[in-house]
């Protein structure tokens, strides 16, 4: 979904974002961006992927460096999506705004 802006177009980004439960930590990953973070706790976790996530937008908008943003994780982890316990995704708009996001919001496996 596009809407028109002055200074450039606004897009939608569907993203996948697995959470997993180490030994120690809870870790996010974004599938499409193939980035990943961790925290302490699950929240933790989710609120570090959100802030990556924006930042890996943000800078790429910044940079003209979109055709690059996209650099998907391994088959591995994208099997994990396939099995998983998921609800729906992660949705961020293109002005790096992060939409209401909620626990329900990330695959858990």
């Amino acid at each position: 979904m596009e809407v028109e802006n002055p200074k450039f177009k606004r897009k939608l980004f569907h993203l996948d974002v697995l959470i997993e439960k180490q030994t120690d930590c809870y870790t996010a990953h974004c599938l499409q961006l193939d980035l990943v973070t961790d925290g302490d706790t699950k929240a933790d976790a989710e609120a570090m992927i959100v802030d990556a996530i924006s930042e890996q937008i943000t800078f790429a908008i910044e940079n003209n460096l979109m055709d690059h943003l996209f650099q998907p994780a391994p088959p591995a982890e994208w099997r994990k999506l396939l099995y998983s316990n998921h609800t729906k995704k992660v949705t961020l708009d293109s002005e790096v705004r992060p939409l209401p996001i909620t626990k329900d919001d990330f695959y858990q496996t």
